[in-house]
């Protein structure tokens, strides 16, 4: 069996090209008589005439194997056929001016039946914001009838929306992004402290009802206000001005209920290690350190428990707060356990204290002293004194105070009130 010659043809001259395979093959029938008796060793590119002065190319891929002369016993194996360029998808604009033109853009609304339409690269209209393709009559317009220069890609628009330069309002660092006014009043509020014309960077997230909805005011850097409920480690929660000011006037059970709704909303922390990271609600022991903090209030561990236990009980508390402090109660038992140790041990230190300053005629001093707080990871006893009585407890340059924290081997502080 012969080895079949690899060839292509070449039909890019011809004016009247096969469009099937019935023309295909009877050209190929004209192009194999004109070949009969030639060698195709002597040359790789063979012009076969046509009718009508029409001539196409055959050009020969593997020559050397090719035979010295071709017969009935030749097989050709087409490898492909070169065919003249033809314009598929014509521009419609210039269609309807009666030139052909390729058209690599698609406008919507140059509608072809069930085909949109095209637009060749002359009459294609590009907007910033988007990189899709219009004709000119069917370019984008503002919604205050101007034909649109930009597609807002903010949170509102989403780039659905255009609008003309009228509209348009530029990033404030200066970079190649324009957003309409609504959009860039959400993404960059202004300041809510009275005068400032900075932007709003740190939203306020002050809960200002029972569906954890916030205040929707922001402050800038200077005038914002972090409420750390997480801890010095971790970003706390933002208030505005008028917000901030208002932590000092809550009840106790209001400052409950906003550190479990702005943890609600913030439930999601930051992805470290490909992992997302959950806020907790704080500890007893941190709680009552914003009730001194923001209130000026001191706490018992347990009247701050019972408030958590209340909340997590009320019908009116959401889902997503329930769940949250149903986790927090485990840690809540823990802190009050805890509580009841250090408040035992703390007492013990108490008691050696009294005993040491009537040890030293002092019993009147200790009459009128009383036990305030012990914290065991700093060695700290805290102690309420009488003021007429203070400044006998402390001594001449607090030399007495530090008599009785050297004896005892516990630092002794007095409460500040």
């Amino acid at each position: 069996m012969n080895r079949p010659v690899n060839v292509v043809l070449d039909i890019r001259q011809t004016s009247d090209p096969p469009t099937d395979a019935a023309e295909l093959r009877e050209l190929w029938t004209r192009v194999e008589k004109y070949l009969a008796g030639t060698s195709l060793r002597a040359t790789e590119k063979v012009v076969v005439p046509l009718r009508d002065d029409q001539t196409c190319v055959l050009w020969i891929q593997d020559r050397l194997r090719a035979p010295d002369r071709v017969d009935d016993t030749t097989v050709f194996s087409i490898r492909g056929v070169l065919e003249p360029a033809t314009v598929r998808h014509r521009c419609t604009t210039c269609s309807a001016a009666g030139v052909v033109t390729y058209g690599p853009f698609l406008c919507s609304g140059c509608d072809q039946g069930d085909q949109p339409g095209r637009v060749c690269d002359e009459h294609a209209v590009v907007i910033e914001g988007r990189m899709t393709a219009t004709c000119a009559r069917h370019r984008p317009a503002c919604s205050c009838g101007a034909a649109a220069t930009f597609w807002c890609n903010g949170e509102l628009c989403r780039g659905r929306n255009a609008f003309c330069d009228r509209h348009r309002v530029g990033h404030p660092g200066g970079v190649d992004m324009s957003y309409c006014r609504d959009c860039f009043r959400q993404k960059f509020p202004d300041c809510a402290a009275q005068g400032c014309n900075s932007t709003g960077s740190i939203a306020c997230e002050f809960v200002v009802d029972g569906r954890r909805a916030t205040c929707g005011n922001a402050a800038c850097a200077r005038h914002a206000y972090r409420w750390q409920i997480f801890g010095p480690h971790k970003r706390g929660l933002g208030l505005c001005p008028e917000h901030a000011l208002r932590l000092k006037s809550l009840e106790d059970r209001q400052i409950v209920f906003q550190i479990v709704a702005g943890t609600a909303n913030r439930r999601r922390g930051p992805r470290t290690d490909n992992r997302r990271t959950y806020l907790r609600l704080p500890r007893l022991t941190i709680v009552r350190h914003i009730f001194i903090n923001s209130r000026s209030r001191k706490l018992e561990i347990h009247s701050i428990d019972r408030m958590f236990g209340e909340l997590q009980h009320d019908n009116r508390t959401d889902g997503v707060m329930r769940r949250l402090l149903q986790e927090h109660e485990k840690i809540r038992k823990e802190d009050l356990a805890a509580a009841e140790r250090d408040g035992a041990r703390g007492r013990e230190l108490f008691d050696k204290l009294t005993a040491w300053l009537r040890a030293r005629g002092r019993a009147e001093v200790a009459n009128h002293i009383s036990f305030a707080d012990y914290r065991p990871r700093s060695n700290l006893l805290f102690v309420n004194v009488e003021p007429e009585y203070l400044g006998r407890f402390i001594g001449r340059g607090g030399a007495e105070k530090r008599a009785v924290s050297n004896d005892l081997g516990v630092r002794v502080e007095v409460e500040r009130k």
